[in-house]
């Protein structure tokens, strides 16, 4: 980014040798300005400054959380309690952006659902929906992460438990996944939920891994809710 051109060097005379205590530019903006005079009789130069970013008004892009909930997991849920999923994360995440809205107002959240047209495949809407987020992602934006909201793996009517827990899981290959994933536990710790909230490694999972903690190429958090 350009924002002056050097001019000179200012020394200090009374040292030896001499050193350098500061240096005169003219700013990016007043030459912008002087160009922008000359401009009206000079239809190449108002094209030139046509193809310049030089509004330094334009605020920058807000980082996105990417919100994935609802894909298709019948084949770990069975077909009713995979359309219960389906509806409660969606809900949840809807909640979610919400109370995203009302307090930080400098992320734009980002609702990702599966392509109706992959739902027949788990596997090619999985990866399809990896593919959408990486492509939206802004490679300029360094804050912004992934989020996938799943209950908990198991069929809920053969669950034993009577605790109610969620559970962040990232990749532990990502320190800034880790960090993410450690964030929001404590945030949620906060809010006094009656859950028992832990933040762990994917690997820590039955597969052994999460694609969507190792695909997207975001900080992601894949978390389960298990009631």
């Amino acid at each position: 980014m350009v924002v002056g051109i050097h001019q000179a060097a200012l020394l200090d005379e009374k040292s030896t040798p001499r050193k350098v205590k500061g240096y005169l530019g003219i700013r990016i903006d007043s030459i912008l300005a002087d160009l922008k005079k000359q401009s009206s009789d000079h239809p190449e130069l108002q094209n030139f400054l046509k193809g310049l970013w030089v509004n330094p008004t334009t605020p920058r892009p807000k980082p996105r959380a990417f919100i994935l909930a609802g894909r298709p997991r019948r084949s770990v849920l069975g077909d009713d309690y995979a359309k219960l999923e389906k509806k409660a994360m969606e809900n949840l995440r809807d909640s979610i952006i919400a109370q995203m809205n009302d307090l930080d107002s400098d992320v734009s959240v980002v609702p990702i659902s599966v392509d109706p047209t992959n739902e027949s495949s788990e596997k090619a809407a999985i990866k399809q929906t990896i593919q959408d987020i990486n492509q939206q992602r802004n490679l300029q934006q360094q804050d912004e992460l992934a989020i996938e909201l799943l209950v908990n793996n198991s069929d809920p009517s053969e669950s034993k438990s009577k605790d109610s827990w969620i559970k962040l899981y990232y990749d532990a290959g990502n320190g800034r996944a880790q960090k993410l994933a450690l964030s929001l536990q404590t945030v949620l710790k906060q809010d006094n939920l009656p859950f028992s909230i832990s933040a762990l490694p994917d690997s820590y999972t039955n597969t052994r891994g999460l694609r969507f903690c190792r695909d997207v190429n975001l900080p992601a958090v894949v978390i389960f809710v298990g009631i």
